[in-house]
C-alpha cells in the first residue's frame, strides 16, 4: 500500500504533480468597473502626507497586529525507522485538542508489529478518553481526534460540539 494516506482520500499519489489542483490557477479576467456615480465619497485622508502635498502610507510605522496563534492542529505521524510511536508526546498533543492520523502503511510486513501499535492506540484512547478510529479495512490509517474535539458516527462529522443557543429575550 505505497500511497496508503492519499487513496484514503481518493488521490493518486504517482499523478499528484499532474493534478489540476497543484497546477497555478487561471488568470483572473478582471470585472467591469461600476459608474463613478455609483461609487462612494472617499472620506477626509488619514495618511501621511509628503511636503508637496502627496498622500501616501508609511508602513514602517508597524501598525500591524500580529496573528492569534492556532490552539489546535491536525498532525500526521507514521512510526519512526525503529517501528516506534511517540506515544508520550501524542498523548499531550490530544489532550491539547489536537487530532492525530497515525499511517502504519510502512510496517506492512510486520504484522506482530502492527497489533503491538494497535494496542498502543486502544490504550492511548482509553487514558484520553477518546477512541482510536480506524480510516480503512485494512486498521492501517486511524485518526485520534483531540479533546472536546466531536466525532460523530451516524452523520460522519468531526468537529467542535455545538454551543447550546440561548434564547434572546
Amino acid at each position: 500500500m505505497a500511497g496508503g494516506f492519499w487513496q484514503f482520500f481518493g488521490l493518486d499519489p504517482s499523478e499528484r504533480a499532474s493534478s489540476p489542483a497543484f497546477q497555478s490557477p487561471p488568470a483572473v479576467v478582471p470585472e467591469a468597473s461600476p459608474s463613478p456615480e455609483a461609487l462612494p465619497e472617499p472620506g477626509p485622508w488619514r495618511g501621511e502626507e509628503t511636503h508637496e502635498g502627496h498622500r501616501f502610507i508609511d508602513l514602517g510605522r508597524g501598525h500591524i497586529t500580529p496573528r492569534p496563534q492556532a490552539r489546535r492542529a491536525v498532525r500526521y505521524i507514521a512510526p519512526d525507522p525503529t517501528g516506534r510511536l511517540p506515544i508520550e508526546r501524542m498523548m499531550a498533543r490530544v489532550q491539547a485538542g489536537d487530532c492525530l492520523f497515525i499511517d502504519l502503511t510502512g510496517l506492512v510486513h510486520m504484522q506482530a508489529h502492527q497489533d503491538a501499535l494497535r494496542s498502543e492506540l486502544r490504550r492511548l484512547g482509553q487514558t484520553t478518553g477518546v477512541g482510536a478510529w480506524a480510516l480503512d479495512s485494512d486498521d492501517l490509517l486511524f485518526l485520534v481526534p483531540g479533546a472536546e474535539v466531536m466525532m460523530d458516527t451516524s452523520k460522519h462529522l468531526l468537529g467542535r460540539p455545538m454551543r447550546a443557543l440561548l434564547p434572546s429575550s
